[in-house]
């Protein structure tokens, strides 16, 4: 048997398969299981948020179809959640779909059939970049490039270029609530009380994909990972924002 998969990491690797297809999903979850990785597998999208939430896979292997469901149109529910690479399997090989799916947030997409050993190494090539840029703990951010400015009474973000970043109000209160005290995380519950000024209802995903959109729109600016999944806590940001 292997010995575990770890990528110089201290624990093996943990990977979510999200399969309909049973016999499939039985297949990949033995594959990276022989490879020593950790490794679960589910059938329905719902379910594999659920997972992601709570337990933080390191990576995830996606289905384009589950049912009837298409799954690339839902990734960005995930990736408001996860830094983790996302790998999506598709029967089509069109390339606008491969476009479409990266494009809504995956890291790779892989068209079947192919092969078990190169869905495996495409995914350590994800996951090696993945553990070489990701945070190791909110002060981990500490280096994030200094000169970013608000101006609360426009609303507005610049860039340390001086160049303004194209924020909603709500989108600007969430990394002004987190610019405001970089590096400590604040939980869900206080973000959706002080930006969208309600309590936080079960299974409410709204500060989770405003967290998603800002980080779209700090990514011309290379500051997308800057703002941080803080695992049971909430979120941080490493953007220490001057006040004008």
């Amino acid at each position: 048997m292997s010995s575990p998969e770890n990528l110089g990491q201290t624990q093996p690797i943990s990977v979510l398969v999200v399969d309909d297809d049973a016999d499939l999903c039985e297949q990949l979850v033995g594959l990276f299981g022989a490879y020593g990785m950790t490794t679960r597998g589910t059938g329905t999208f719902d379910t594999a948020l659920a997972i992601v939430a709570a337990d933080h896979p390191d990576a995830v292997v996606l289905d384009r179809w589950l049912g009837s469901v298409d799954s690339v149109p839902l990734i960005g529910r995930m990736r408001a959640i996860t830094h983790a690479p996302i790998l999506v399997l598709t029967g089509q090989a069109d390339e606008v779909d491969r476009i479409i799916a990266l494009e809504q947030g995956a890291d790779d997409v892989m068209t079947k059939p192919t092969s078990g050993r190169e869905i495996v190494a495409r995914l350590r090539a994800q996951l090696r970049r993945y553990f070489s840029t990701r945070d190791s703990g909110p002060a981990a951010d500490a280096a994030a490039p200094p000169g970013w400015r608000a101006d609360p009474l426009r609303r507005q973000v610049f860039a340390p270029g001086g160049e303004l970043v194209p924020l909603t109000a709500a989108e600007f209160d969430l990394l002004a609530t987190l610019g405001a005290d970089p590096g400590v995380p604040v939980s869900r519950a206080a973000l959706t009380e002080r930006v969208l000024r309600r309590p936080l209802h079960q299974d409410d995903r709204s500060i989770d994909n405003l967290v998603y959109q800002v980080r779209k729109k700090l990514h011309p600016f290379g500051a997308h990972m800057m703002l941080a999944t803080v695992r049971n806590q909430g979120y941080a940001s490493a953007i220490p924002l001057l006040r004008d």
